[in-house]
């Protein structure tokens, strides 16, 4: 659904730059889908979004993509950060950041895409991964394994960011 418009001013301008950040980090990152649509007029809770356009089989997607993804979905802070400067980062970017979480803990847990190694750390009986947590933290070794999968989950995000904000720059 069409939300209100938005106004001339800083709140506009930050939106444009932060929408045009996902497009430029999706589109020069190996592995993302295309660029299909950037917009500020707002669509319910979002202020502005970025499109993208699925090129492959939605169902089979590779460990390049899924960071793709990652890179493209930082790519709206990074945008604030390089533009506004760091101080004026908003809180925009917090459903992007739900989701990059999302899909970097899938990418350490599920699909064994990440230094710990090719094998799924869910438990099959477990509703969720956070009852999963819950069950690995009743002891010191599930602790550790909780520590690494949370280590593993942070080295994705910070080395997609890394790459966003370097896309950004250039």
């Amino acid at each position: 659904m069409e939300g209100t418009f938005m106004t001339d001013g800083k709140s506009k301008s930050l939106v444009a730059y932060h929408e045009v950040g996902h497009a430029i980090c999706g589109t020069l990152t190996p592995g993302h889908d295309p660029v299909q649509k950037v917009t500020l007029v707002p669509r319910g809770q979002a202020r502005g979004l970025t499109w993208f356009i699925p090129t492959d089989d939605p169902t089979l997607i590779s460990k390049q993509q899924l960071f793709a993804r990652i890179v493209g979905g930082l790519g709206g802070r990074a945008a604030e950060e390089i533009i506004f400067g760091e101080p004026e980062v908003t809180t925009g970017a917090a459903g992007d950041l739900q989701q990059i979480t999302s899909l970097a803990k899938q990418m350490v847990v599920t699909f064994g895409m990440s230094e710990l190694g090719p094998w799924s750390l869910m438990d099959s009986s477990a509703q969720s991964a956070d009852v999963f947590m819950r069950m690995m933290a009743r002891n010191s070794k599930s602790e550790r394994l909780a520590e690494d999968i949370d280590s593993a989950i942070k080295t994705i995000s910070n080395s997609a960011y890394q790459i966003a904000l370097s896309h950004i720059r250039n």
